[in-house]
């Protein structure tokens, strides 16, 4: 079911708009127009839990602190990322788990980091998208018990790449936060509903104010780990077939930085074996 696949060729009862987007609070903190809180019960059984990332430009880190484009925790006897052309790969984002509130699914300590490739893709290879030397995901289970390595110059002119998207390092905090629907995320398909059918009686103009409020309400954007994806087009794993994993179901994290007036314009996905 789409989301705004409007029912064609039959008559429909007009239903009265009137009330339709008066505020009805559904629970704490949380208000929907009536026409979506007459659905509540729906709404609700879609929630999810996820960590919202907040970004801060800084300049001065420590080595296992959470960050985007920030020198990485790179611990001695540890092999640096390289692409395939044997040249440093740009370390986009580390996250530290004992940093973040804890949410299903996912660790509650060690390190998650995110490395690309130093091209104007982005590290992306159109014809192999598991491709080790367009990018690379390392998980550093015991961070505390290996030792920094001081030796990291060689990421100097990495770290000023015009390929980078992050145009400044920021450093991270976290706050656990919860949501519904994920209309742009494949699983808005699996929920056994469709928003649209909600409001088919009305007017298209009364369709038109309650699909503004159904993509405001439920637009899940933002950086974030876990919860429901969003994409400016479609989410890949509607179509991308992988020989490992299928369709990608195992999503495990999502963050899309908007830093300031200089928006990056990337997402990241990354998945479990």
């Amino acid at each position: 079911m789409g989301l705004f696949n409007f029912l064609s060729g039959k008559k429909k009862n007009k239903v009265p708009f009137g009330d339709a987007l008066e505020n009805v609070e559904v629970q704490e903190g949380l208000i929907l127009p009536k026409a979506f809180a007459n659905h509540w019960e729906e709404i609700k059984a879609t929630a999810l839990d996820y960590v919202e990332i907040i970004a801060t430009p800084a300049d001065k880190f420590t080595a296992t602190e959470s960050s985007f484009g920030s020198i990485p925790f790179f611990p001695t006897g540890f092999d640096y990322p390289m692409d395939g052309q044997g040249q440093p790969m740009i370390p986009l984002a580390q996250l530290n788990f004992a940093e973040m509130p804890a949410i299903e699914g996912y660790p509650t300590k060690g390190i998650v980091q995110f490395y690309i490739a130093n091209t104007d893709t982005y590290g992306l290879d159109f014809d192999n998208h598991y491709n080790p030397d367009s990018f690379r995901v390392i998980y550093i289970e015991h961070p505390e018990n290996m030792t920094v390595n001081p030796h990291t110059s060689f990421l100097d002119n990495v770290m000023k790449s015009e390929y980078s998207p992050v145009y400044k390092p920021h450093k991270l905090s976290f706050a656990r936060k919860r949501e519904y629907v994920g209309i742009s995320d494949y699983r808005y398909n699996l929920h056994g509903f469709s928003i649209d059918s909600w409001y088919a009686g009305y007017s298209e103009e009364e369709r038109n104010s309650l699909e503004d409020e159904s993509y405001e309400l439920f637009n899940t954007t933002g950086h974030k780990v876990g919860g429901y994806a969003n994409f400016a087009q479609e989410d890949p794993r509607e179509y991308i077939k992988s020989g490992r994993h299928g369709y990608h179901k195992r999503f495990r994290g999502y963050f899309v930085p908007k830093m300031g007036n200089n928006q990056c314009w990337w997402w990241l996905l990354y998945y479990c074996k």
